[in-house]
């Protein structure tokens, strides 16, 4: 996945518990983060389904809160942070005729002060609404596991090259609070559970419920190449902004191979990190996106295995769900694989990985 910064602004909006006594930082807590976002997701598309002003996806100022208009392609995008967001920025700049498209630094291609997108609010809220349901327009998002999102977040935000995110964010002057989330990956998962924000907020969360059926198009990261491709060539952009012009030389397609190769080497990476508490917790935390039927997201686990150089190495079973809707057919492609690692290799990609963020892959 790609380094992420969050706007400042977003700080007001974004709610603090970084007072809550240490034992207190637990599972109860991860409500309060989705508090104004969460409703029941109907299982059908409504017929009326009204969008309000306070609405998260309607919300000016987030980096992450509005999705992101393609005119030219009828697209509504909802990026999601940890969840290859740069890429698909960039690729929208790039589609709306952006020479620097390519750029990525602290602000661009986030900041909506500066990237030059256009968000669902900038539209009237009627006309914004009526967007959001209307099979004139291709609804679209692309999902991850949640327990290999929340660990990228740790490995950026604690160990890596964001090490003060998680402490400026949450826990400010809090001691308790930043030991806790720097002292190990459960400490994190506990103190990001506590503290509202969009980079491990539950990915379920990323829309008010009502607007779930209405996505046309799910996609899985870990099938990226793939997966955007079939994104791309249902808006017809796939020859135009797809195929061609990434990579280091301009001659890769979104998302090349080395892409998927890396992807896989993270999913390994978890058997350093999940025993049986960590995945209990994490599973506790994301329950709403495993239980989303819309994301397709199967609880898969972080499973020991027998002998090997350790006796506490894992692997994880991996099964990768695409989904796209249409009003009249919905198709869902599975594929699985297996992977496994040593840990003491674990503990050299880590570093590797934290250092070379996704961002090396477009040029």
């Amino acid at each position: 996945d790609e380094r992420e910064d969050e706007d400042e602004d977003e700080d007001e909006d974004e709610e603090d518990y970084s007072d809550v006594e240490e034992e207190d930082l637990g599972v109860e807590y991860v409500g309060f983060c989705g508090a104004k976002i969460h409703e029941e997701i109907p299982d059908h598309r409504k017929t009326n389904v009204p969008l309000h002003s306070s609405f998260y996806v309607y919300k000016k100022g987030r980096w992450d809160g509005a999705p992101v208009v393609v005119e030219e392609a009828r697209l509504i995008f909802f990026t999601v942070p940890e969840i290859a967001s740069t890429t698909f920025k960039q690729l929208f700049r790039r589609m709306m005729g952006f020479d620097d498209w390519h750029v990525s630094n602290s602000d661009m291609p986030h900041d909506p002060s500066t990237n030059g997108l256009r968000y669902l609010y900038d539209y009237d809220l009627e006309e914004a609404g009526n967007m959001l349901v209307s099979d004139d327009w291709v609804k679209a998002i692309f999902v991850r596991d949640p327990k290999e999102r929340i660990l990228d977040s740790y490995l950026t935000r604690v160990l890596g090259e964001e090490a003060n995110f998680i402490r400026k964010k949450c826990c400010e002057d809090n001691g308790v609070c930043a030991d806790k989330a720097m002292e190990s990956f459960l400490g994190f998962m506990k103190v990001a559970n506590a503290c509202c924000n969009s980079h491990w907020m539950p990915q379920t969360w990323r829309m008010e419920g009502r607007f779930w059926p209405f996505v046309d198009f799910v996609g899985r990261i870990d099938n990226a190449a793939d997966d955007a491709k079939r994104m791309l060539e249902l808006v017809g952009k796939w020859n135009e902004y797809g195929e061609s012009g990434w990579g280091e030389n301009g001659d890769m397609p979104i998302f090349g191979s080395d892409y998927e190769d890396n992807l896989a080497q993270a999913y390994e990476v978890m058997a350093d990190y999940y025993d049986d508490e960590t995945e209990a917790f994490a599973e506790s935390m994301y329950d709403k996106d495993y239980n989303n039927p819309y994301l397709g997201l199967d609880l898969v686990k972080v499973m020991k295995v027998d002998g090997g150089e350790e006796d506490s190495d894992r692997k994880l079973i991996r099964s990768t769900t695409t989904t796209t809707r249409t009003t009249t057919t919905t198709t869902t492609t599975t594929t699985n694989n297996g992977l496994g690692r040593s840990l003491e290799s674990a503990k050299e990609l880590i570093r590797s990985l934290v250092d070379e963020r996704m961002d090396s892959y477009v040029n």
